[in-house]
């Protein structure tokens, strides 16, 4: 073998390439071996690592006869932080040719504590900014007096609603004025308060009272005309009102205790919010007036900031124009307002304040060389930073999620050659992230972590003269503006951009820009939510000690760029533009329009279908699933005669369909692009198949991992969620493995799923955050995950990081048990099955003993030898009792805890795979299985659960041909029939849509991105194509190559491993079957192919290079191949 022939490349550092911020002691080095020839091997390898600024060697493995190739650790005197190393590794084949690489590291700070960023500090906003028109958690409240003869004033909310003012914008198609106001009448004793809701329904009325409540005694009967206190507490959907801070509107629950009233007339929860904020002001009755000393809008959750505070005195008053055009009278008590004929209300928007804009000039020393300038970044909420001018980088959304109050990544960046002597700049925008702002389907976690973002920066400068410069956030030489063109940014509700002030902040990240208008920023407390206040189940973020670390795994980036094939026009002025794929992303849309002028983007993944049930809704796209997320962009024109972009930078939607509204002329086709975002920047797999509705499945099962990866694994990219549910994690999880390389991704879940384990040992059924429902069908992600991980990678350390919380989370179970079996750990089975008859307890004990069995086995890959002895006898004892509880001795069917025949595809499926059954009990459940998805007419029955395991286990026990039925079936419900419909992506229900009932009645909660029910991806790779994971060699240094080969005419792709490139491919001709497979150098694989007349390459398939003939197993040739490309014909 020549020596050019073999490769040492792809050298990495704890999996990254070139990393800035290497953070722990002993990093892991690895890199692949290239090779053309048969059965190539690594005979050793040889490390060496060397001090960059000094060039000493600070480790040098020696020679180490090992083919490993991964996973070896640093073992060299201690790493110093934010320093630069080389490293090298020499590999040596088996004939002795050596093969040389390098590559460089760099540590980060190595101290997660906030002190290692001294002397930054924390800045943001001295105050929270106010967006109106998407504010729907909020306190309002006016000190207001009804003078002697008058007798009924109040004050307004909810009014002039956008959404309201035009039909399209809601579902009840109704338009015209709107507003809320909640009014005092002293008209009678006692006194009473009337709500007026106006335009939210066609039934309310401005002359009728929504709701009247009677004022409890004592209240204002002896001070009628004096001043009062009068407040709102708007939680989303309902509000309570007090007086005086008495409470004196509500409704009582079912359970007996208070609730807010509600004011939405399409509901409390999962709805499209009403009322939000809006404009706001005062109201009196015919014939009446009001004197209101102040006005006050705050948010609720701790620390209550106060968001706007009026009185007659305020100088730039929201009402300056109702007082000019005599609507509004300042007096010495306060505003006066006064109604003569009817109702009269006089409302302003309160929204003030953009979103943060920061900067700092600094300098480099004139005379002095600049050896690196590394800039060390993180924020509370998300940042997008630039530097003299040009973007920071092309990552979105940094720092990314996590479970803020626990960790806290950050970024570093190497500005050295964007950095110039004399002045410079750098600047950042901030926007809410996953920080404030709405959060979660629970509307009360408004503000989950905090109120406002906020920015941790540090810069270090170095010069070739040794010394150093370090300029880090302070309140005292960076500069703040709350005027930038972001007027509003967050992940729910959209960006809100005003094009009109670019013009002024263009330069802010150069030192060119005269930055005399800004103001000092503030500095940022996190403040601990009390318990009392937090919504359950959500834990209440404590914010005691965070550890900031280095982010592990790429960023959210763009991975596309779409542009619209259709544009409909279904109502005047009305344009929806549709990309054809639905995606996570955001728009990219050339624009013209006159100075001033407001255009609207609003975002759907579906239209209303030309049914009875949806009138004039048909052609317009559904809203109603995004439930609290208004997804709704808003730009203003800067009036530029050349056209203008808008491409916000601080939000995401999950749509295939834009609807326009505001523009003159719709934009050309050509004009409106969209940008795919997702953490996964590189695809690790691909499968092309003779069916091209099987290959249409496996992109929407690709674009849905794609959409629901950004910076965590959420459930749906659209509505208010967004979550990291734990559940379809875990499923999904190997799927995800073979699309691309999710190990840091699954690694930073992981964390978060750590630090939200109750004390106990529970883990969480969402992360980060908390909160949510599922129990051990969600929960066992901490181990599952962990598992797949472990196997996909090889990567032990993520089994050691993992181990003890695994370890509480079995003593959790047990502690649960009666006595082996549980029976409290849930709620939830089987999650949307077309059956939802599994018994849950056969579920969740299947589940408990899977959870244990993959413990004991990441026990012994870590050297845990005693808790692996514990597990394995735990495992028995659950599996003995499993078979005796959920199994007929009769029949070999399944049967629920009471003893009843539960004879469904899930019941057989996930117990089979999980390896619960007997080896006795097994065969018979494996017939039940397939006997019943013959009854079923091959259609898939399965939910959550249940959907992942069941063709594998159709082919694992011989029943292939049912696989394959499965996956052909086309008819509801299938994986194939949302396919027939136009599906893009994978949906969250088996029926999301159908021809006949539209969205059957499940309007608001409908995810047509939900990547769960796509975990038969896994399937697709491991059976189809054949590459499989042998459990005994974790990372692929070992695998399967099995191919079911029927059914199609072909199949190939390949799976990027840690070692390489696996390549797997079979067609079916008359006569004869053509395989073809790729195995890495370094690596050696274990090929089962049917039996017949084998040759590879012309030559007895058991005589050819590289090729080790085993035996035959079942109706199996099998064979060894050692690395290679190999092509195989048989007859």
């Amino acid at each position: 073998m020549g020596k050019t022939s073999w490769t040492v490349y792809d050298l990495q550092v704890e999996a990254m390439t070139t990393p800035l911020a290497i953070d722990c002691d002993m990093p892991r080095f690895s890199w692949k071996l290239g090779s053309r020839a048969r059965g190539t091997m690594q005979a050793a390898y040889e490390i060496q690592v060397f001090l960059e600024d000094t060039g000493e060697l600070v480790w040098d493995s020696g020679r180490v006869e090992e083919a490993w190739t991964s996973e070896i650790s640093y073992q060299g005197t201690a790493l110093r932080p934010r320093s630069s190393y080389r490293w090298t590794v020499t590999a040596w084949n088996m004939e002795g040719d050596a093969a040389l690489a390098e590559d460089r590291f760099e540590t980060g700070l190595m101290d997660a504590r906030e002190s290692a960023w001294e002397p930054a500090v924390w800045i943001g906003a001295p105050r929270p900014g106010l967006c109106a028109n998407v504010k729907g958690i909020f306190w309002i409240e006016a000190r207001l007096r009804i003078p002697e003869g008058s007798c009924q004033a109040g004050i307004v909310f909810g009014a002039k609603d956008f959404r309201l003012l035009d039909r399209t914008k809601n579902t009840s198609w109704i338009q015209g004025e709107n507003y809320i106001s909640y009014e005092l009448d002293i008209s009678k004793v006692p006194a009473r308060l009337h709500i007026y809701r106006v335009g939210y329904h066609p039934d309310d009325s401005a002359q009728v009272p929504f709701a009247s409540v009677e004022l409890p005694q004592g209240i204002m009967d002896e001070s009628r005309h004096q001043f009062h206190t009068l407040a709102v507490e708007v939680r989303g959907n309902i509000a309570l009102a007090y007086v005086d801070g008495t409470l004196v509107d509500y409704e009582t629950a079912n359970d007996g205790s208070c609730r807010g009233r509600q004011l939405n007339p399409l509901g409390q929860n999962d709805v499209i919010t009403f009322p939000r904020l809006n404009e706001i002001g005062f109201t009196a009755a015919p014939g009446s007036a009001g004197i209101f000393q102040s006005l006050l809008v705050r948010d609720i959750r701790t620390p209550k900031a106060v968001l706007i505070q009026e009185d007659a005195e305020c100088e730039d008053s929201i009402f300056a124009k109702a007082i000019e055009e005599g609507r509004l009278e300042r007096t010495e008590e306060g505003f006066l307002l006064c109604a003569e004929r009817g109702r009269t209300l006089v409302t302003a928007d309160p929204s003030h304040t953009s979103e943060p804009m920061l900067r700092r000039d600094f300098m480099v020393r004139n005379g002095a060389a600049l050896k690196r300038a590394r800039l060390y970044v993180t924020a509370r909420g998300i940042y997008d930073g630039y530097v003299n001018g040009a973007p920071l980088t092309e990552d979105w959304f940094t720092p990314g999620a996590s479970q803020y109050d626990k960790h806290i990544q950050y970024q570093v960046y190497d500005i050295t050659k964007r950095l110039q002597p004399g002045a410079n700049a750098m600047g950042f925008y901030l926007a809410s992230g996953w920080w404030s702002d709405a959060q979660t389907y629970t509307l009360m976690n408004y503000n989950y972590f905090g109120d406002r973002p906020s920015l941790l920066a540090m810069l270090e400068l170095r010069y070739e003269d040794g010394t150093q410069e370090v300029i880090g956030t302070d309140c005292e030489s960076w500069r703040y503006s709350g005027e930038g063109p972001v007027l509003y940014a967050s992940n729910f509700h959209g960006e809100q951009y005003d094009a009109r002030r670019e013009a002024e902040i263009s330069a802010f990240s150069t030192a060119a820009y005269a930055h005399e208008a800004w103001s000092a920023p503030a500095r940022i407390h996190p403040v601990p939510i009390p318990e009392e206040e937090q919504a359950q189940p959500w834990p209440a973020p404590n914010h005691t000690d965070p550890e900031i670390t280095a982010q592990i795994g790429p960023s959210v980036g763009v991975v596309d760029i779409l542009t619209a094939k259709s544009m409909r026009q279904p109502q005047p002025g009305v344009y929806i533009y549709d990309l054809e794929q639905n995606i996570a992303g955001v728009p990219k849309i050339r624009l013209h329009g006159r100075p001033g002028q407001v255009i609207r983007f609003r975002y759907g993944e579906i239209v209303y279908p030309p049914l009875n049930d949806y009138g004039p809704l048909a052609g317009l796209i559904l809203t109603e699933n995004l439930r609290d997320a208004s997804a709704m962009d808003l730009y203003i024109c800067k009036g530029d005669p050349q056209g203008e972009e808008f491409f916000p930078k601080l939000t995401f939607h999950g749509f295939r369909y834009v609807e326009i509204t505001g523009v003159e002329e719709p934009p050309a086709l050509e004009d409106v692009t969209c940008a795919a975002l997702s953490s996964i920047r590189t695809r690790t797999g691909d499968i092309q198949t003779s069916d091209p509705l099987v290959n249409r499945l496996f992109r929407n099962i690709c674009w849905s991992q794609s959409a629901n990866f950004i910076s965590i694994p959420t459930d749906c990219p659209q509505r208010n969620e967004r979550l990291g549910w734990m559940g379809d994690a875990q499923v999904f999880a190997k799927t995800a493995g073979y699309n691309a390389d999710v190990r840091h991704f699954y690694s930073r879940f992981l964390q978060a799923a750590r630090d939200l384990q109750s004390p106990e040992g529970q883990y969480p059924n969402i992360a980060p955050v908390g909160g949510g429902f599922g129990g051990i069908a969600w929960e066992s992600a901490g181990i599952i995950v962990t598992w797949e991980t472990f196997q996909q990678y090889g990567d032990r350390r993520i089994v050691e990081e993992n181990f003890d919380a695994c370890m509480r989370y079995i003593k959790y179970l047990r502690s649960k048990g009666e006595p082996v079996l549980l029976r409290k750990v849930g709620p939830l089975g089987d999650w949307l099955a077309s059956d939802m008859s599994t018994d849950n307890l056969l579920i969740w004990n299947a589940i408990y003993a899977y959870d244990v069995k993959i413990l004991a086995k990441m026990a012994r890959a870590i050297d845990r030898q005693e808790e692996a002895k514990v597990l394995e006898n735990l495992f028995q004892q659950i599996q003995e009792t499993w078979n005796v509880t959920f199994v007929d001795n009769t029949t070999g069917k399944t049967r629920s805890w009471d003893g009843q025949i539960n004879d469904t595809q899930c019941s057989y499926a996930l117990p089979l795979s999980y390896g619960i059954f007997t080896r006795e009990n097994a065969g018979k459940a494996a017939e039940h299985l397939a006997r019943r998805t013959r009854e079923v007419g091959h259609k898939v029955t399965t939910g959550f659960l249940g959907t992942a395991p069941l063709n594998p286990v159709l082919c694992d026990y011989g029943y292939s041909e049912d696989a394959y039925a499965l996956l052909f079936q086309t008819e509801y419900p299938s994986w194939l029939y949302s396919v027939t419909q136009g599906a893009t992506t994978i949906w969250e229900r088996w029926n999301s849509y159908t021809v006949e009932k539209g969205f059957g009645g499940n309007n608001s909660m409908n995810s047509f991105n939900h990547y769960s029910l796509g975990a038969v991806g896994a399937w697709l790779y491991e059976y189809v194509l054949g590459i499989a994971r042998d459990e005994e060699a974790p990372g692929f240094s070992r695998f399967i190559l099995k191919p079911c080969i029927q059914g199609l005419a072909y199949a190939n792709g390949f799976y990027e491993s840690i070692h390489g490139r696996i390549e797997s491919g079979w067609e079916r001709t008359e006569g004869e079957i053509r395989y073809f497979a790729g195995v890495p150098a370094g690596t050696e694989a274990r090929l089962y192919l049917p039996a017949g007349d084998i040759v590879e390459n012309g030559v007895t398939a058991s005589e050819a290079e590289g090729i080790q003939y085993l035996g035959r197993e079942g109706n199996c040739c099998v064979y060894s191949l050692g690395s290679g490309e190999y092509s195989f014909t048989i007859r």
